[in-house]
């Protein structure tokens, strides 16, 4: 073959390859909008001029506070307000809905509860100043466990950090002076709300809750995590390419709050730059989502099942509509409440 030939051929094969890229991008986009848009995740606004201290209590009860003098705020064309936005992915189904997953590098995590802290000068984002930071009191989920905290790189990365992860109790105020109290219902005891009201439901339980405190040297993604040291199980990702030639999957464990996201195409495994097998908690019982795009349809699977040492999952999602995909996704929301 002459070098012009193979110049050719490898130019073809280039081609290809970024049509392919491209393409698995524009799938991406559309699996991410249609999960986004079953159970979009609530972002709380809340303003403040230069009168008010910035003390926040979220509707799930995460206590924020920042120091003004702690903002990187240019005077000179402030605006006068400030907007902070508060996104909180307290466990593994809201971090799917909202794009996250529970890994740092290669290792899974179990999360204490993630979120998002930004602040606006109208569009402008305001960071904090360097070597100051934010304070952030959040709620425990069940058990407190001793947590490390993790900050979002650019590659979407849970990167861990030395920064000290205190836990305290607060206690409920005397509801009959009709001040805040915290207070969550028996039936679902992950989630927290704050009232004003004196409460009479018997429903309702009013109760001392743990915290995680923290001092955030970044206002951006936030995640409380400790690495998981349950015994692993390897487990290997069948994919049937039959029909398509990418998938979407996402794994949630139940009895852990964490999930995995894998991308997997054809032309990676050919090649054997995609890992397939995986370690994850033995004994764990999860539910798989398995997405994929062939044109304009969409193809889904869901199954449920548990780690064991040497399982092979095969994935062959099937044509699905849109509606009947996030009927099933939004059933999942109150399956791992």
């Amino acid at each position: 073959m002459s070098i012009k030939s193979l110049f050719y051929l490898l130019l073809i094969s280039l081609l290809i390859s970024c049509d392919q890229s491209q393409e698995d991008e524009m799938n991406k986009a559309k699996i991410r909008s249609l999960i986004e848009s079953t159970s979009p995740i609530e972002k709380e606004t809340f303003v403040f001029d230069k009168s008010e201290n910035i003390e926040i209590v979220t509707k799930d009860s995460v206590f924020i506070n920042i120091n003004w003098e702690d903002l990187e705020i240019d005077d000179a064309n402030f605006s006068g307000k400030i907007n902070v936005k508060f996104t909180n992915y307290p466990t593994n189904i809201d971090m799917f809905f909202g794009g996250l997953q529970t890994v740092a590098d290669t290792a899974l995590l179990e999360s204490g509860g993630s979120f998002n802290l930004e602040v606006f000068d109208g569009t402008t984002p305001v960071n904090l100043k360097e070597g100051k930071t934010a304070s952030i009191q959040y709620p425990v989920n069940g058990t407190p466990k001793k947590m490390d905290l993790y900050l979002y790189d650019e590659k979407r990365n849970w990167v861990k950090t030395n920064i000290s992860v205190e836990q305290r109790t607060i206690e409920r105020k005397d509801t009959t002076t009709k001040t805040i109290v915290i207070a969550r219902t028996k039936d679902d005891p992950l989630y927290y709300t704050r009232t004003d009201k004196v409460y009479t439901d018997v429903n309702i339980q009013v109760t001392d809750l743990d915290y995680y405190l923290a001092n955030l040297p970044t206002l951006n993604y936030i995640n409380f995590d400790y690495l998981l040291k349950s015994q692993r199980a390897n487990i290997t990702l069948a994919p049937i390419f039959d029909l398509v030639s990418s998938y979407d999957v996402h794994i949630l464990l139940k009895e852990f709050n964490s999930n995995r996201n894998y991308w997997i195409t054809k032309e990676s495994i050919a090649q054997e730059t995609h890992m397939t097998t995986f370690s994850l908690p033995l004994g764990a019982k999860a539910t798989v989502l398995v997405f994929s795009v062939k044109g304009e349809d969409f193809l889904f699977e869901k199954k449920d099942i548990k780690i064991e040492e040497g399982l092979v999952l095969e994935l062959n999602p099937k044509k699905m509509s849109k509606e009947k995909i996030q009927s099933q996704l939004r059933s999942l929301k109150k399956h791992f409440k």
